[in-house]
């Protein structure tokens, strides 16, 4: 059983990284969208500034949110749901999995909060809509 388990584990890690990470490259999705054209004197027409480095780290935090988060999640509901009803005789089995389900729900909807309380204040503190956008 542990070792269907490994095997599981380790097919779900290659298909995330098969399928997730490689989509339209990580780097580009990342990217603000400056110093991307030159003067002809060789000074940037659009220079980076304080708001390109607020909406790179909204990037950033929009990808390890919804692109990494959610299908890690997903993967390990899969396992946890696999686990819970592989073990109808064993209640220490189905324990471990209802706890594990407990914590990582919560973990679930605290990031999810997290996010949400943030992109709240900004809407309250009237921050433009551009700086939350994603590449």
């Amino acid at each position: 059983m542990k070792y269907f388990a490994l095997i599981f584990l380790g097919l779900s890690i290659g298909l995330f990284g098969v399928v997730v990470l490689p989509t339209n490259t990580v780097a580009q999705q990342l990217a603000v969208d400056c110093n991307t054209e030159t003067n002809a004197d060789g000074t940037f027409k659009n220079p980076c500034d304080f708001n390109d480095v607020v909406g790179l780290v909204n990037n950033i935090i929009d990808f390890f949110v919804f692109k990494m988060m959610l299908p890690i999640a997903a993967i390990m509901f899969a396992y946890i749901g696999y686990t819970f009803i592989t073990n109808p005789n064993n209640p220490a089995k189905r324990t471990e999995a209802k706890t594990m389900f407990r914590k990582l729900f919560i973990g679930f909807l605290v990031a999810l909060a997290a996010w949400l309380i943030v992109n709240t204040i900004l809407d309250l503190l009237g921050v433009d809509e551009s700086f939350r956008t994603t590449a």
